[in-house]
């Protein structure tokens, strides 16, 4: 799912409008800061 989530929610979206809220009713805020943090890592930064 985190995968889709990223797709939808991070790629091709420029960093300042990166959503700061969950786009989702079954996560919270900080559960959805945590994966934005994960994915703004070198690591994380590849697009498959």
């Amino acid at each position: 799912m985190r995968h889709m989530l990223k797709k939808k929610w991070f790629n091709d979206v420029p960093a300042n409008k990166v959503r700061t809220t969950t786009p989702l009713n079954s996560m919270t805020d900080d559960q959805w800061k945590a994966l934005v943090q994960m994915w703004s890592s070198p690591k994380h930064m590849v697009i498959y």
